[in-house]
C-alpha cells in the first residue's frame, strides 16, 4: 500500500466508517500512536485514545465525515 493509498484508507475505511471502521484502524495503527485532535485535546497515546476522540466527534457532530480534496 502507497502511502497516499494507507492516507485514504485511514479515512475512508476507518474513521468515515464510525464504529464499523475499528477492526481496519485497529490494523493499520501502532499500538502507542500519539495523537492530537483538532478539538484543543492535549495529546493522548493509543488506539483507544484515537477510537474514543472520533466517536466523541461523531456524537457531537453528527455524521460529519473526512474527504481528501488534495494530497501534496
Amino acid at each position: 500500500m502507497t502511502p497516499e493509498e494507507l492516507l485514504e484508507a485511514y479515512y475512508y475505511k476507518g474513521l468515515n466508517k464510525g464504529d464499523s471502521g475499528e477492526p481496519f484502524l485497529r490494523e493499520i495503527l501502532e499500538e502507542d500512536i500519539k495523537f492530537r485532535g483538532v478539538f484543543g485535546h492535549k495529546s493522548k497515546r493509543g488506539i483507544q485514545a484515537v477510537l474514543d476522540y472520533f466517536r466523541a466527534a461523531r456524537n457531537a457532530l453528527g455524521k460529519y465525515t473526512f474527504e481528501i480534496e488534495d494530497m501534496i
